[in-house]
């Protein structure tokens, strides 16, 4: 479940800020190959151990990608994510994010009554603000008639002498259904990216995440290491 806006699970599978403070170029493409130890979404734990590889292509204002999840684990479905949106800056310090995502579980049999399928669409605002990247995301899942609301906040720390920097988000959101089901969840991350070259940067992270899903509570910790490849 890919994460358009900045999630904890950023450190899982990817930042969800996602470049909405990067320059945009007419054209470009970047390839994710992260390990994680907790697919975490929206403070809820899916699988253990997984490879999560993400392609992303971007031109001007839009955005498209495939983003999909393989559990090492067994017991656990793969899952693979379409999403196509656009991002539009509105000032110097502010942009919007409009979009749609396609979440398919090619494993998860309808004769169990779930749905392999859901689609849902999102508007979110991001911002900078003296290095703080705040954010706040609606979401709306038209399958199973979900709605999540979703704050949260990114800020990096440079770390020039030994050529990288520690990333540092934070999320707070609520999840509520037609049918009267809710949560709240949060989660905080730190994600640490060493640029290789020009093209390649290796990124290693921790992240926390909870939610009061199910009627319980559970603290997650999980890791994360890969590399982003981009040009």
């Amino acid at each position: 479940m890919k994460k358009i806006a900045l999630l904890v699970a950023a450190l899982a599978a990817g930042f969800s800020l996602r470049a909405a403070d990067e320059p945009q170029s007419a054209y470009s493409v970047s390839l994710d190959f992260p390990y994680v130890s907790s697919y975490v979404f929206r403070g809820k734990e899916y699988a253990k151990d997984s490879i999560q590889p993400s392609l992303e292509v971007t031109v001007g204002g839009f955005y498209g990608g495939v983003w999909t999840s393989q559990p090492i684990a067994k017991n656990y479905d793969n899952e693979v994510d379409l999403y196509l949106g656009y991002r539009k800056k509105l000032n110097d310090s502010l942009d919007i994010d409009l979009g749609a995502t396609l979440y398919c579980y090619p494993e998860l049999k309808k004769s169990t009554g779930q749905n392999n399928t859901t689609s849902e669409w999102y508007v979110g605002l991001n911002g900078n603000v003296g290095g703080f990247k705040p954010g706040a995301y609606a979401y709306y899942d038209w399958t199973l008639e979900a709605w999540t609301g979703q704050l949260q906040l990114g800020y990096s720390i440079a770390l020039p002498r030994i050529g990288t920097s520690i990333d540092v988000t934070a999320d707070v959101g609520r999840v509520s259904t037609n049918n009267g089901e809710h949560y709240n969840y949060c989660g905080f991350g730190f994600n640490v990216p060493y640029k290789l070259n020009d093209n390649a940067t290796v990124n290693a992270g921790v992240g926390y995440a909870d939610s009061g899903a199910d009627g319980t509570r559970k603290d997650i910790i999980y890791f994360t290491a890969g590399i982003t490849i981009g040009f």
